[in-house]
């Protein structure tokens, strides 16, 4: 492989170019792109960076991103297209002297049937996440139907602590209920089927 160093700097700044893998930090990547590097216990280590250095006065959805591609497959010209992309993105027009207005959100983006990646997903500097939207009022906003399944697939609602104040779950084969809890759960509203 080929290594490459800076003169004067810690071992931890070396790239190894090996097999077509390029190692940052490690003397054996093992993936196209391998970054190593000892953090602090109970803190954040940032491993990479990604910086838009584009500023103006109108910059509100300046938007950063990280593209997935794929190959497919056609027997005599494969090409490559475009399958999803991570953006942070800003919610409004960045200046210096208001550090209110430096509020950024993340979306999440995905291909449907060869067409260019639409937002799924959205996490808003509030927090709230959106599903199907873009302006999520609520702590989890979803544009469409949800399904849940399993054994008792239910919604809980409460404190997000410890207790669920009332939950709405499947009891039966063919029952809903919704219960609410009083030192344990009661059925508040029981559906049967006919």
């Amino acid at each position: 492989g080929l290594d490459v160093t800076v003169s004067g700097t810690d071992t931890n700044y070396a790239a190894l170019f090996d097999g077509g893998n390029v190692g940052i930090g490690t003397t054996a990547p093992t993936s196209a792109l391998e970054i190593t590097k000892a953090g602090t216990a109970k803190s954040n280590l940032d491993m990479l960076t990604l910086t838009n250095t584009v500023n103006a006065a109108d910059m509100d959805g300046t938007e950063t991103s990280i593209l997935f591609n794929q190959w497919y497959y056609d027997g005599s010209s494969p090409a490559v297209e475009t399958a999803a992309r991570i953006t942070a993105g800003t919610e409004n027009d960045w200046t210096l002297s208001d550090s209110l207005t430096r509020d950024a959100y993340l979306a999440f983006s995905v291909s449907a049937n060869g067409a260019a990646p639409d937002e799924a997903m959205r996490i808003l500097p509030s927090g709230n996440v959106g599903i199907g939207c873009t302006g999520a009022g609520m702590d989890l906003t979803v544009s469409g139907d949800t399904h849940t399944f399993g054994s008792t697939p239910g919604y809980y609602l409460g404190d997000g602590q410890t207790s669920k104040d009332i939950i709405m779950k499947r009891t039966g084969t063919a029952a809903f209920s919704i219960q609410r809890y009083n030192g344990s759960y009661k059925d508040w509203i029981s559906f049967e089927a006919a």
